[in-house]
């Protein structure tokens, strides 16, 4: 059999109804000869030219159906065509593998079928080797006039095109829980197999969401229900490619019958709680978020009912004594409809033992010892009993010699000791309770070098200021001064901002043009005993020009539309749902209204993530938070710049793709509500309610929708 036969029998047929075209002319082979058709001994004469197409042979179908006195009705809102030829239906949709056919008991089942429904040239072909078959048509090839034969003798029969199954499931099965899903007769399904996913499919429209997924080579996923599924409809297993691209498939017509169930797990029935249990809930649906309800049955005791939490969040049960006795514990889940379905009750009886007297504890906290005397140091104690007064010493290790360092009711102390305490020193606090009690730390050393120090606050090392510059300082020792020096560190010039006989004073000074570009601060004070000290120079920015701020990358009421294809294509290359994507570019550029630019030229990123560092396009420079010196304060530093949008959307679906953190995620990124708890869980945000934005964002307006696809 030459290579155009074999093209020929996985033919397709063409059904001309008025569409967009939607394929480019490089899709199709080059012929030397029109196709002809031969229905039943009869050459049926057509406008609609047969073609090849990726090696099939595409011809007319309504022609062909309405030679065969086959009724074809068009569906334009769902891209879909049903074919009636006597007790034989078949039905498909537009760019779409589902089918459904009539099989030998006469029932209509789903399938999937090797080439999808396209258009050209404003008509619509299916695969003739499908109808044919379906249909009762016996196909074959007329190498002399170079024709298809198709002859209505019911010999045609319905053939798979692919050989793999999912295990022990079988058509018109019922999902009533979760459920594992595993592959089998992929032998011959090519190398190039990288994921397997699930699509529960709507039978009017052809098109749903991803229900589970899995890498093909570990051939098993979970199936974890939602309430909304509770229909007939179609599950399909496909086998994708490293880039998306569809390699096999195959499709069942099954039920959801999911009767909520909700089980308390992490407490049992009759359970002396005695201490902390941490509760969770296991369900037969994924709920949108669960709360837990106390009834102590005591008018003496609150009840008390929890506050939202999500599945993957634990909830830490720890009852005080005062609430011993019995308690009903009951958790409710509720779905994406606000409706709550609750588990059966638990008794449990809480039974706190009387506490053990308490050991009073007084702890000095650890000391930085290598910066005591050169920066201040925070003295800090922790205790587990009310003081009325706090006291640090601080004792020479050689002559017994004792300082008060501070004599506060209670909290922290910032300690710069200076040249008076040169030497090693015991450190402890003293707290005196209510009652007159006196109690003593432990004993931190310290060696203490007893330079003359000051150290420059109010600025940070480069900090870019552009506006006035506020500065002071703070010393181990009695000043009698202290200036404030602005030098250039290129041409050695100097300026002093301003000088002080309390280095606590803020000294203000508004830089003119003269003054930008990098500069060096330094505090220079005289000291009581007459003595010079510096402070570190810190490197500053002056800039005084024009500063851009993030700018928008679309109108807000068009953001959605603009980032959707984004979103979709993905999809289809990773599995990621498009929902949670496009969620998360909502939370992440406020609509679309906060793209990173450069400080100093305005130059536009398209970073939709706010990523650091340099892409495509090299980098912008933004303002970031830092400290020094116990002094927030902003600097320059650089984030991604791309060429376009789409390159952003690319890096950013990387990052989730490959850092080993985000490993939960991608496990459950087909779901967008799994895969926002997951996010969350991962540690991508810390807002503790980011899960419940993404989610809140994908109902509200709808994001859902750009997850449903076909085959």
């Amino acid at each position: 059999m030459n290579r155009l036969i074999r093209k020929i029998l996985g033919v397709t047929l063409s059904l001309s109804f008025i569409m967009t075209p939607i394929l480019s002319t490089e899709a199709y082979a080059a012929q030397d000869r029109e196709i002809n058709i031969n229905i039943d001994g009869n050459s049926l004469v057509t406008d609609d030219k047969p073609f090849i197409y990726n090696e099939r042979t595409l011809l007319p179908l309504r022609a062909v159906s309405e030679a065969l006195g086959g009724e074809v009705v068009w569906d334009g809102e769902n891209k879909r065509i049903d074919i009636t030829k006597g007790n034989k239906k078949l039905t498909v949709f537009i760019d779409n593998r589902l089918l459904f056919y009539t099989d030998e008991n006469g029932k209509v089942l789903p399938a999937v079928m090797d080439v999808a429904p396209i258009i050209k040239n404003e008509r619509t072909y299916v695969p003739v080797r499908l109808v044919a078959n379906c249909l009762g048509l016996e196909v074959d090839w007329d190498q002399d006039t170079y024709s298809v034969v198709l002859k209505d003798n019911g010999k045609g029969k319905y053939e798979p095109f692919y050989d793999m199954s999912i295990v022990y499931l079988n058509h018109g099965d019922t999902f009533t829980k979760n459920t594992a899903l595993v592959l089998e007769n992929v032998d011959n399904i090519p190398s190039s197999a990288n994921q397997t996913r699930y699509i529960y499919l709507d039978k009017t429209t052809g098109k749903g969401r991803v229900v589970a997924a899995c890498n093909f080579d570990e051939n098993h996923a979970k199936l974890m229900p939602e309430l909304e599924y509770n229909k007939n409809g179609v599950l399909a297993a496909i086998v994708v490619d490293n880039k998306g691209e569809f390699l096999a498939g195959t499709a069942y017509d099954v039920n959801f019958n999911v009767s909520p169930s909700v089980e308390l797990s992490g407490i049992t029935e009759g359970e002396l709680v005695r201490g902390k249990r941490n509760i969770t809930v296991n369900t037969n649906f994924i709920p949108d978020h669960i709360i837990y309800k106390f009834d102590y049955n005591n008018p003496e005791v609150d009840d008390y009912i929890s506050s939202e939490f999500d599945q993957a969040t634990a909830f830490p049960f720890s009852p005080p004594k005062y609430k011993n006795g019995m308690v009903k514990i009951t958790a409710v889940a509720y779905d994406a409809n606000g409706v709550g379905y609750e588990s059966d009750t638990i008794n449990a009886i809480v039974e706190i033992p009387e506490p053990q007297p308490v050991v009073p504890y007084l702890y000095l906290k650890e000391i930085d010892a290598d910066k005591v005397g050169e920066v201040p140091v925070v003295l800090s104690v922790a205790r587990n009993f009310d003081v009325e007064r706090t006291v640090y010493y601080a004792e020479n290790t050689v002559n017994g010699q004792l300082k008060v360092l501070e004599d506060i009711p209670w909290g922290n102390y910032s300690w710069y000791p200076g040249p008076d305490m040169k030497g090693t020193w015991n450190i402890y606090a003293k707290t005196t309770e209510t009652n007159g009690t006196v109690k003593k730390s432990n004993v931190r050393t310290v060696s203490i070098a007893g330079e003359e120090k000051i150290i420059l606050t109010g600025v940070g090392p480069n900090q870019v200021i552009t506006d006035k510059i506020s500065v002071n300082s703070n010393a181990n020792v009695e000043i009698v001064d202290v200036k404030y020096v602005l030098s250039n560190p290129y041409n050695l010039t100097e300026k002093v901002l301003g000088s002080s006989a309390d280095f606590s004073e803020i000294i203000k000074y508004t830089p003119t043009s003269v003054n930008e570009g990098e500069r060096d601060i330094q505090a220079i004070a005289t000291t009581k005993s007459g003595n010079t000290i510096y402070s570190d120079q810190v490197r500053i920015k002056i800039y005084l020009g024009e500063i851009y701020g993030s700018k928008p990358v679309t109108e807000k009421t068009n953001f959605i539309n603009y980032v959707s294809d984004f979103a979709v294509h993905s999809q289809k290359l990773t599995g990621m749902a498009a929902s949670i994507q496009i969620a998360q570019a909502v939370l992440e550029t406020g609509w679309g209204q906060s793209i990173p630019v450069d400080r100093y030229s305005g130059k536009f990123s398209n970073n939709l993530f706010g990523i650091k560092g340099s892409a495509s396009a090299g980098s912008v420079l933004c303002a970031t938070r830092e400290v020094y010196n116990g002094v927030n304060y902003y600097i320059d530093d650089y984030f991604r710049a791309y060429v376009n949008p789409e390159e952003s959307w690319r890096d950013h679906q990387n990052l989730l793709l490959l850092v080993p953190r985000y490993k939960p995620y991608r496990e459950v990124m087909y779901d967008y509500k799994k895969a926002a708890h997951a996010l969350k869980s991962c540690g991508y945000a810390t807002d503790p309610r980011y899960a419940t934005s993404l989610i809140y964002l994908v109902e509200k307006y709808e994001l859902w929708k750009y997850d449903e696809q076909g085959i």
